[in-house]
This record gives C-alpha cells, sequence and structure tokens, in this order.
C-alpha cells in the first residue's frame, strides 16, 4: 500500500511514545487515527500526528509503515 503525506491512518498496535512537546511517556492505543504529516522517509517510516478532538495535537511519532493502516475515506475504483 502506497502511503502519501496527509493520509489519515489507524494504528496497528499499542505503541509507546512521548507526548508532543514533553517528555511524558503515553501509550497510543490500537486503533487511534493520525495523519501522515512528513513525506516517507528510507521507505519504511512515517511521522504520524495524533490530535484530540479540538484538533490539539498530542503525540508525533516516528512509526514503521508495518504499524499503521490507511484509512479510505472515499470511493477508490479498481484499476
Amino acid at each position: 500500500m502506497n502511503f502519501q503525506e496527509h493520509d489519515t491512518v489507524v494504528l496497528l498496535k499499542d505503541t509507546l511514545t512521548t507526548r508532543y512537546g514533553t517528555s511524558e511517556e503515553i501509550v497510543l492505543q490500537r486503533g487511534s487515527l493520525g495523519t501522515i504529516v512528513a513525506p516517507i522517509f528510507n521507505g519504511s517510516h512515517a511521522l504520524v500526528e495524533f490530535a484530540d478532538r479540538s484538533g490539539k495535537p498530542y503525540a508525533m511519532p516516528e512509526l514503521p509503515l508495518a504499524d499503521i493502516l490507511r484509512v479510505i475515506d472515499e470511493l477508490e475504483f479498481a484499476a
């Protein structure tokens, strides 16, 4: 699956990270929705932003692509 900047993704497993802007450790739970905020690097990782309901970011970990799944929110046609 091809990932692109601004794709909405879902986390496939619980992930330990730090709260954005602090050193407080938090666990992002499987099923959390995030947005890819930087181009894919090394072909294997993405910087993903997780935000609360008001849009304030609370975590921005670098995640392996194997740990996320792109959310398809529009109709895609088979080629």
